[in-house]
Parts: C-alpha cells; sequence; structure tokens
C-alpha cells in the first residue's frame, strides 16, 4: 500500500526520508490525534536483527555505529518521545516505566542497543539455532546489565494492580521442529535464556501484581502463558501481529505449538492488532483483524477475544 520514497536507508539524511514518507500516511497521522502513544523499537528501525554494535558477525563495526547513530537521532526527531530520550551519537535511553495511576504500571524495554550478538559461534547469523551452551550462559543478556538491574529493581517497587511488559518478541521459549532436530529462536528471548529466568524469577519472588507480557516481531498473533515449570503459570503474554507486513502460515504455527505447550493461540494469516482493557477485576484482549490489508476501507473484526482474571495468570478464551 505504501512505496518508499527512498532507498534502505543508512545515513541520517536518508533515516529522516523513511521516517517522513510514513508519517506523511494520513491514516497514520489520524492514529497519532487520536490517543497517546508509548512507543519503543526493535530492530528495522535501524537494520533487520541487529544485536548491540553489530548487525553481522563481519560487518565493519565503526560503520554500523555511525549508521546506528543516525538511525537513533532520525527515530528520536519523529517519534513522540520526552526529552530524556534525546541520544546521543550511537546511544539512546529508551527504556522507562509509565504509572496509569495505581492501576497499571507499563514497563517499555529496549532489547537491541544493549545485547550482545547473537550467540552459537558459527550459527551466530542464523535465527533458528541448535541448543548450546552459550545459549544458556548466566552473563549473557538480552537488556545489558543496566537495563536488566532497572527492570527488576523496578518490578520489585511496582504497587500497580496491573504490570505490563512492553517488549518486542514472543518471550516465552519456542522451539522449532525441523528436519535436523529441534531448534531454538536465537533473535529474542531463546538466544538470551538466563535474562528470561531472571525476570520471570522477579515477577514470582517479589510477588508482582498480574504480570502481562506485550509484545510483536513476529508478525502473528500469540497468546500462551509464562512460568519456570509446566503447569504453574505465573505471567500472561499476548503477541498482536501486524496491520500490514506479511505473516506466518497458520500450518507452521500449528507445528511450533505441538512442541511448545506454553503457546495457547497463534494465527499469522489474519492482519490486524491488539486491543487490551483493563479494569481492577481483570483485563480483556482481542485480537483484531482486517479483511484484506490490501483495501485501505476494509472492515475490522475480532478475530479471538481473551481474559485475563486479577489474580490469575494464564490465557482464558472469552
Amino acid at each position: 500500500m505504501r512505496r518508499h520514497a527512498n532507498p534502505e536507508p543508512k545515513d541520517l539524511a536518508g533515516y529522516r526520508v523513511r521516517h517522513a514518507s510514513y508519517k506523511a500516511d494520513p491514516k497514520l497521522q489520524k492514529a497519532h490525534a487520536a490517543a497517546p502513544w508509548i512507543v519503543t523499537w526493535d530492530d528495522h528501525e535501524v537494520v533487520n536483527d541487529y544485536s548491540g554494535e553489530q548487525d553481522r558477525p563481519d560487518n565493519d563495526r565503526a560503520a554500523f555505529i555511525r549508521r546506528r547513530a543516525a538511525a537513533y537521532q532520525a527515530y528520536y526527531e519523529h517519534m513522540p518521545l520526552r526529552r530524556r530520550s534525546k541520544p546521543v551519537g550511537p546511544d539512546m535511553l529508551l527504556y522507562r516505566s509509565l504509572d496509569w495511576g495505581n492501576l497499571a504500571q507499563i514497563q517499555v524495554l529496549d532489547t537491541r542497543q544493549d545485547r550482545p550478538l547473537r550467540t552459537c559461534d558459527a550459527l551466530a547469523d542464523a535465527k533458528w539455532i541448535p541448543d548450546c551452551p552459550e545459549r544458556s550462559a548466566e552473563g549473557r543478556s538480552l537488556l545489558g546489565d543496566v537495563q536488566e538491574r532497572w527492570l527488576l529493581e523496578t518490578l520489585g517497587a511496582s504497587r500497580a494492580r496491573w504490570n505490563l511488559l512492553a517488549q518486542q518478541y514472543v518471550m516465552g521459549e519456542v522451539m522449532r521442529p525441523m528436519p535436523a532436530g529441534i531448534r531454538y529462536s536465537n533473535d529474542g528471548w531463546g538466544g538470551y535464556a538466563q535474562t528470561r529466568r531472571r525476570v520471570v524469577e522477579r515477577w514470582r519472588d517479589a510477588k508482582v501484581s498480574n504480570p502481562v507480557v506485550l509484545g510483536g516481531d513476529i508478525h502473528s498473533f500469540i497468546a500462551g502463558d509464562l512460568g519456570l515449570e509446566p503447569g504453574r503459570t505465573i505471567a500472561t503474554e499476548f503477541v498482536g501481529g501486524s496491520i500490514s507486513s506479511l505473516g506466518t502460515p497458520n500450518k507452521d504455527l500449528q507445528a511450533l505449538m505441538t512442541v511448545n505447550p506454553n503457546l495457547k493461540f497463534a494465527d499469522g494469516e489474519r492482519r490486524g492488532y491488539g486491543l487490551v482493557e483493563i479494569t481492577p477485576k481483570g483485563a480483556d484482549i482481542r485480537f483484531r483483524g482486517v479483511e484484506n490489508a490490501l483495501v485501505p476501507e476494509s472492515a475490522v473484526a475480532d478475530v479471538v477475544r481473551f481474559h485475563v482474571e486479577d489474580g490469575k495468570a494464564g490465557v482464558q478464551r472469552a
């Protein structure tokens, strides 16, 4: 529906044109006018699947840092962010928490800027990897040490009824059956398994009220349970899909669900978004899908509805 006005950007001028081409969309302008926005980035605000200071194991690190600095500057210029997030060269403070009275706290994460490159040596450029010791190494953090400490402290101090973790992926373990055997996601939490364990343990040990994870990245709708062992759910997670990009065939997602019992729902063929409505008694989640993403005035309808009861973690179909 939209053609970009310039080639893939690599400098500040290019990133500014790319942002401006999106902001010229009257529907996006109306969306910004309709409600306040809380934003965070993933990889494509810079380049596909980058990690920290590298986009590939063999790249020119100095050149990439310059590119990242340009991308961060353009992001700050075009997105609704406070002055505290103004970048300094290739560094930008994006993680933060926001309180909605005492009803909800939203912890917003940056999972790109401070993490090490994807793991498993020669397979470090692969999205799906066999299990390896580095994947579960204690010192590997998806968030970086400073942000991770901030998150654990913030979770322990929260007095909100609902705690919404706004981040980029499916947080729970995702194993994929392949001809060569089971493979693990290397780009999200699966490549930094101890980070996930520490966050889930913090929810449990600090008795954090109603943790709910909100995610994206995979161009699909996902609903699932989170815990440290089967049958002991600690948090609930929802991935809200995507409105305009291509998704994943449902037959592939069904194959994932057969080996990942934590996943309770998956749909990659409908384009849309997630809508969360919270009260002190519960959270109602609707996955909303358009009939045809290529038709600007396409009708929109609920794909599926879920409910999370106050004090009871886990996916429930509504």
